[in-house]
């Protein structure tokens, strides 16, 4: 029989359910040298992801969790990777939202860095943590704030996962390694409409401490000054 990363390779949904009810153990057994399990190896895209098989594993009880070599989990490599639908189906199965690879970059920051902001709701609503930094001291929005990384990615939904983070309290005043806030990061990286939103999220902190209301959300305060212009 094919080994389990060829018959995910060749899409071979019906022969992973063999050999999977043949040993259990292959569930979650590596398939790569850096420990990729095959749930992972369904996500990757260096191949063409296959969520039909990605989905038959996460049901038969595939360790959502596992992290490879270099720390990452399924869901990263999902956010990474392009892929918001796998993505969303393990956050619904209860993915740990909050680890960490060996570089400290979380689903989140992938999910910011790689614009699914459709995947950064989803993250935010179920409690993901907004502030945590990786290795270079970046934050989920810090990275939201950069140019879009291929060309396939779309500065619009970038900008919608800085609101979401936003909206949802991220921290504005945490700086990277380089010293830098978001709104520093957003004019480095020449990004008008991330400097316009953050100019105002920045006046809209102000006011709020003003009004003794940093305990309100974001959103209600906007609301209020809005109704007074």
């Amino acid at each position: 029989m094919p080994s389990m990363r060829k018959l995910i390779e060749n899409g071979d949904l019906a022969g992973v359910k063999r050999a999977v009810q043949d040993d259990a153990a292959l569930l979650d057994a590596a398939v790569t040298t850096a420990n990729d399990t095959p749930l992972m190896w369904a996500i990757c895209k260096s191949f063409g992801a296959d969520f039909s098989i990605a989905q038959w594993l996460v049901k038969r009880g595939a360790n959502l969790d596992v992290q490879t070599s270099e720390g990452a989990t399924a869901l990263m490599l999902a956010c990474r990777r392009d892929r918001p639908g796998m993505a969303q189906m393990l956050i619904k199965r209860g993915a740990k939202l909050d680890l960490q690879n060996n570089f400290g970059w979380t689903s989140l920051m992938w999910a910011c860095r790689n614009d699914q902001p459709d995947t950064v709701q989803l993250l935010i609503e179920r409690g993901a943590k907004l502030d945590l930094q990786n290795n270079k001291g970046n934050t989920a929005l810090m990275l939201a704030c950069q140019q879009p990384e291929e060309s396939l990615h779309s500065a619009a939904r970038l900008l919608r996962c800085i609101k979401l983070c936003c909206a949802a309290g991220a921290a504005l005043e945490l700086k990277n390694d380089d010293g830098k806030d978001a709104l520093a990061v957003a004019k480095d990286e020449n990004r008008a409409d991330a400097v316009a939103f953050l100019e105002f999220a920045t006046m809209l902190e102000v006011a709020r401490g003003m009004q003794g209301k940093l305990q309100q959300p974001r959103s209600v305060v906007a609301a209020s000054l809005l109704l007074k212009t």
